[in-house]
């Protein structure tokens, strides 16, 4: 018997792979193709006059909503999911679409509430303060139950509904209306109104003459059609001016500030009164943990290792630097196999297990740590009660700004359960500004912070606090794990010991891309493989390619309904619910497969699949635990869609991407 799949973090793809699976599967699935783009023209008279300044998407530089995105980044309502990606086919979920609707109603001039009270409880991160801002204007009242399932999708009436309540808040016209004029929206629907007014003002058009498509899921560039043609309403209406966008007539105002890099590197960003320094040392201890694996030793005793320091930013997320990060790829390589990837909190003692590690793409290596944004994520299984408020990403530390750190030197490690890891409460002033590159320092791309605190290895990741925030990442001390041959245990071998920190704006950027599932990262912990062969991870945190599955002896005939047709390796990244899971397709259409949850288990996926690549897989889990895949397998190799739990709350799901791998 062949396994029942192959599991991969980051299935590959290749044009040779997709095209040799399709011609398998002629006669067999009719696969779905690609969801199509909405042709609706952007019509934005008042809001944005051409030429609108171009952005810096390389993927958004032509179609029907390019002016949108152009005129969205100069109303500074979104900055794309990088510099130089915008993801204009990604659709858009619903705590996305708060923060967007949040940025429109301050970019017309508006304020929005800081409520003391939540009403939802699934809320955080992020968007959090957004969705609950919005709650409180009565624009978003969420699904039931305190909820707001800010991971689903954004169908077209619901986008509908919330700009209709956004306008109304903000004072614009208003049409009478009776329905919708759409074949497909019901009369006396809940969205029939609000489509009604849209469309009567230009902001919604139908995708043909008669029908609305209410249901459609809606993509990134199609919100900024829908967003800018509601702020041409704004702007016909006398509601909000327009931003100052350089139309070509040859006048230039004068900033309203001082631009970003004018040569101002003061302080910025942070409260005017900060805290005592023991009070930040204080809530920093109680968010900050020293991460590590739990490994069997020669003696058959359980024992530690600690890699370096992580803190808590989310319940269930920890930021760290990308060297941290890489050190269980790098002991994998050396053939140690660790039993578990924990960190461990420094005050209580209490122990969280680590699911994934999520390194920032643009990190390169720790020999040159100071040239990109060492800087990673660690999800985790248990839920954190402490966390740390981050400095915004356009924040400064000015010269001779006081800072505190938290980290674990590196001669903490102990046999668990003789001893709890010590942390060090370290405290210093700013002395140097720098730039990856090397060249002059602007506010811009101000990306590391040298300072007087006294770290040592180990101390890495730790976060850099200045007035409550934190305003870097500490990644003094760099240290490299190598296996001792002799005694079979792992030992540090330094590589530097600094005092730098990599600026929190690379946080953001690397939260940005999670939040937006652009990012992968590798299960923790990686599986060991034998020294030289090039298994166990690879460099950068990124896992090796899978390996296809072959045919193996008494494998079905190729009329036999048993006969594998294809095989999808997929993954869950919300991190609520982040996970693996791949699956096999016959010839009959069933489906047989694998889920694989770190530090949990594995479940056996049953399911069956349509002609049309469409398909419904269950897990065997009980009760409320029984976890449901529905999705389909699109043309060109990818497979898209949700799991949700319906015996728990049928009503929050969790998207998930994969392709074909095999076989």
């Amino acid at each position: 018997m062949r396994p029942a799949c192959t599991l991969a973090v980051r299935p590959i793809r290749t044009a040779a792979i997709v095209l040799t699976l399709l011609a398998h599967l002629a006669g067999i699935l009719v696969l779905a193709p690609p969801a199509p783009a909405s042709a609706e023209p952007a019509r934005l008279a008042n809001a944005c006059p051409d030429p609108v300044p171009p952005a810096a998407f390389t993927d958004a530089s032509d179609g029907p909503h390019a002016a949108a995105i152009r005129c969205l980044v100069a109303w500074d309502i979104t900055q794309g999911i990088t510099a130089t990606r915008y993801e204009p086919g990604r659709t858009v979920v619903r705590a996305q679409m708060a923060s967007f609707l949040v940025r429109l109603i301050r970019a017309s001039g508006s304020t929005v509430p800081t409520p003391s009270t939540s009403q939802f409880n699934d809320v955080d991160g992020v968007h959090r303060d957004n969705i609950e801002a919005l709650a409180a204007l009565g624009i978003a009242q969420g699904t039931g139950s305190a909820r707001f399932s800010p991971s689903a999708e954004v169908t077209r009436a619901q986008m509908a509904i919330f700009i209709d309540r956004t306008l109304s808040h903000l004072g614009a016209r208003s049409p009478s209306v009776n329905g919708a004029p759409f074949a497909d929206v019901a009369a006396g629907s809940v969205a029939a109104d609000a489509i009604g007014r849209l469309s009567a003002l230009g902001v919604v058009q139908g995708v043909s003459a008669d029908r609305y498509d209410p249901g459609r899921a809606v993509t990134r560039a199609q919100m900024a059609s829908f967003l800018m043609r509601a702020a041409d309403v704004l702007v016909a209406d006398g509601v909000s001016g327009v931003p100052y966008l350089d139309n070509g007539d040859g006048v230039t105002p004068p900033p309203a500030e001082p631009g970003p890099d004018d040569g101002d590197l003061s302080r910025t960003g942070f409260p005017a009164t900060c805290p005592p320094i023991d009070q930040s040392l204080d809530a920093i201890n109680r968010a900050t943990y020293q991460v590590g694996g739990l490994f069997t030793n020669a003696q058959g005793q359980i024992s530690f290792a600690g890699f370096g320091t992580a803190w808590a930013v989310r319940p269930q997320l920890l930021v760290t630097n990308g060297h941290v990060a890489d050190v269980f790829s790098d002991l994998a390589r050396q053939g140690l196999a660790l039993n578990q990837a924990v960190a461990i909190n420094s005050r209580t003692g209490d122990l969280v297990r680590l699911r994934r590690a999520i390194v920032h793409p643009e990190w390169t290596e720790r020999s040159d740590a100071l040239r990109s944004p060492d800087v990673a994520l660690f999800t985790t299984q248990d839920t954190m009660p402490h966390r740390l408020e981050l400095a915004g990403s356009s924040s400064v530390m000015a010269l001779g700004d006081a800072i505190a750190v938290v980290g674990f030197p590196a001669d903490v490690d102990r046999f668990l359960p003789d001893a709890v890891p010590t942390a060090s409460s370290l405290t210093g002033q700013v002395t140097a500004l720098r730039a990856f590159d090397g060249g002059v320092v602007t506010r811009s791309n101000l990306d590391v912070y040298q300072h007087q605190a006294p770290t040592t290895p180990g101390t890495s990741g730790g976060a850099i606090v200045h007035c409550g925030l934190v305003a870097a990442i500490n990644n003094a001390g760099t240290v490299q794990m190598v296996l001792n041959p002799e005694t079979g245990q792992p030992e540090r071998a330094p590589v530097a010991a600094n005092n730098f920190g990599i600026h929190v704006r690379h946080v953001h950027d690397l939260l940005n891309l999670f939040d937006n599932n652009v990012v992968g990262g590798i299960d923790l912990p990686v599986p060991a493989s034998q020294p030289g062969d090039g298994g166990g991870g690879g460099g950068g945190g990124q896992p090796p390619a899978p390996t296809p599955i072959e045919p193996g002896p008494g494998e079905p005939a190729p009329g036999d309904p048993d006969r594998v047709v294809l095989v999808v390796s997929a993954q869950v990244t919300e991190v609520e619910r982040a996970h693996l899971f791949a699956f096999e397709v016959r010839a009959d259409l069933t489906i047989r497969g694998t889920s694989q949850w770190p530090g949990i288990g594995n479940f056996e996926l049953a399911g069956q699949a349509n002609q049309q690549g469409q398909f419904v897989i269950q897990d065997n889990a009980q009760g409320a635990e029984l976890g449901v895949y529905e999705g389909v397998i699109q043309a060109d190799g990818s497979v898209v869609g949700v799991y949700f739990e319906p015996n728990r709350d049928a009503n929050q799901r969790w998207q998930f991407t994969g392709w074909i791998v095999g076989p």
